[in-house]
This record gives C-alpha cells, sequence and structure tokens, in this order.
C-alpha cells in the first residue's frame, strides 16, 4: 500500500536529521530529494485516503491576504491554548505520540545502525526540546516571504546546491542573493511560526528533527519543492548531469564536514528509506531503496507524477 500514517513521516524525518553519519536531509543537496521525496510519500498516503483530491496543497507564503492563520485554516499564531497549543483551525487539538519508543520502529527501519532518535520522555520531539504538550504548539507569529526573493531562488543559474543554499540562507556561492525582510525561505517559516520559549521549549513547527507534527510542514514544503521544480525547469541544461548533484565528498554547509549517504548514488535516507515499489517506478526491484539519482531522475519537471499548477502553462 501506498499508505503512510502520519507519524510514520515524522519518525522517517526524525531519524533522516539524527542519522549515526550526519544529517541525511538538511545542510546539503540532499535536501532536495529527501524532502521532495517525503512529499510525495505524504501525497501518496493523501490520495490513498481519497483518490479524488488533486493532491497535496501547497503554501504560497508569499501571499499574507486572506492568511492561513485563521479557524478556517491552520488556526492562529501563536497557538490560542493555555500553553500555545493550537486549539483553533481544521487542525485542532492535533495530537502528539506520547508514547514514543524506537524499539517499536526496528520493524519497518531498513538499517538500524544508523537510526540513533529517542526523542524526549516520551514525546515524539528532539531529546534537547523540553516542550511537553499533548498538541502541536505554536508559539510564533504569521510569517510571510518575499515574492521578488522566491522569484529569485527559483530562477538561479546554478547547481541543486546554489538553489538549496538560497533558499536555506539567501546567498548563492556565499554572496547574498535575497534582500526581503526575511532572509530565509525555509528556515524563516519554522522559526518565526514555530517559535521558542525560555527553558527549550520550542514549537513544533520549530523543532527541526520532528517539524512534520505541525500540519504546516505539508504545505510550507511543497511550496518548497514548487521552487525547486521552477528552480529545475530554469536549469534543464543541467538534467543530465543530475543539475551538478555532488557525486563524491558531499559536504554540509554549515560545517564543511563530509557526511556518508548523501552522494548522488547513495541509498536516500537509508535508514528508513524509500522503496521503488511505493512510488511505482519500475525500473528497480519491488522493495530496492531509491537513490538520490533516482529521486533526481523521477522528481523533476518533465518526469514527476505531479505538477504546479503555475507550471502547466510552461511544460
Amino acid at each position: 500500500s501506498s499508505f503512510r500514517a502520519w507519524d510514520d513521516v515524522v519518525v522517517k524525518h526524525a531519524i533522516t536529521a539524527t542519522d549515526l553519519r550526519g544529517d541525511q536531509g538538511h545542510a546539503a543537496a540532499a535536501f532536495s530529494t529527501f524532502h521532495s521525496a517525503l512529499m510525495l510519500e505524504f501525497e501518496n498516503s493523501l490520495l490513498a485516503v481519497d483518490p479524488l483530491i488533486p493532491g497535496l496543497p501547497y503554501w504560497d507564503s508569499t501571499i499574507s491576504t486572506p492568511s492561513i492563520f485563521t479557524d478556517a485554516f491552520f488556526g492562529t499564531a501563536p497557538g490560542n491554548g493555555p500553553l500555545g497549543q493550537v486549539f483553533d483551525g481544521a487542525f485542532a487539538k492535533f495530537p502528539v505520540m506520547t508514547n514514543f519508543s524506537l524499539v517499536d520502529w526496528v520493524g519497518v527501519l531498513n538499517d538500524t545502525h544508523y537510526a540513533t532518535f529517542q526523542g524526549h520522555n516520551g514525546f515524539l520531539r528532539s531529546a534537547n526540546n523540553t516542550l511537553e504538550t499533548h498538541y502541536v504548539t505554536r508559539f510564533g507569529r504569521e510569517w510571510s516571504y518575499d515574492a521578488a526573493d522566491f522569484k529569485t531562488c527559483s530562477t538561479v543559474n546554478g547547481s541543486i546546491e546554489d538553489w538549496n543554499e538560497c533558499i536555506g540562507y539567501g546567498t548563492v556561492q556565499n554572496e547574498r542573493v535575497v534582500f526581503g525582510s526575511s532572509r530565509f525561505l525555509h528556515a524563516g517559516g519554522h522559526i518565526k511560526v514555530g517559535g521558542q520559549l525560555p527553558k527549550k521549549r520550542e514549537g513544533d513547527f520549530k523543532d527541526l528533527q520532528t517539524s512534520p507534527n505541525s500540519p504546516l510542514f505539508m504545505p510550507h514544503h511543497a511550496n518548497i519543492d514548487r521552487s525547486r521544480m521552477h528552480y529545475m525547469l530554469q536549469n534543464d541544461h543541467r538534467r543530465a548531469t543530475y543539475f551538478d548533484f555532488p557525486a563524491a565528498n558531499a559536504s554540509h554547509y554549515l560545517d564543511d564536514d563530509i557526511y556518508p549517504g548523501i552522494n548522488l548514488n547513495d541509498l536516500l535516507c537509508s535508514a528508513f528509506g524509500f522503496t521503488y515499489r511505493q512510488f511505482g517506478w519500475e525500473e528497480g526491484a519491488p522493495d530496492q531503496l531509491i537513490t538520490h539519482a533516482d529521486a533526481l531522475c523521477h522528481m523533476q519537471p518533465r518526469n514527476a507524477p505531479y505538477v504546479y499548477d503555475d507550471m502547466l502553462h510552461l511544460l
């Protein structure tokens, strides 16, 4: 079945971020492949429940009016509960797992050796996040991103690492190219909306390891994937070289350390990966895990099983 429960997505993200080899899904080119595959996995789960919906919606954060932070959509920011819990909106009182144990997931992991995530006192949150509310909690405020900056990153002429640097840090080749009020397309939403209180209490959307607990995670990352698709279309001449995704010695932007597992032909988040079967890809064995190269090949504008509304006229 293509269905995955919500907590499966949260745990996969957490295990990928805390991999023994180093983070397999952030601050590197692997951000693009991991999160696009995660969004496709989630969209397939939605369609398994209701095949009549168009697909996973994206949150165009360049549009602030009308706001999505209302009772009709994602609830207020900050949360209106006594401890910042989100008690209104379509996802009011959205639960966070309180009895997490990695032992319960051993049977579905692909490689337990690299899985180090432990949660916090049973809560499906980072070990260093002391927040212990039972529902998704939000300490931040409403947030939007500059439309010109979104276009700048979506039309970067360079490698996929350059695109990722732009949406992650507002720079390309360490030169600032984004000048709006919110510099970071990816982290800006997580930090500003999720928020944080003293004593290391992070709102769920800010918790890097388990941010998919927040229903905002999916449309936010679908929007980032939309930027990735526009970037790929603009850089179609790089398609044959997998958009210059590093084939060896891939490193993290934050520390320049070389991490195994994030090179072009490495398995994509091999501790808790994605299979050919679940995506319906036929060239590999059904239960074979996909690589970063596979994700780049199958999830680009001319090959992906989905398309964004603002790209229909470009294909």
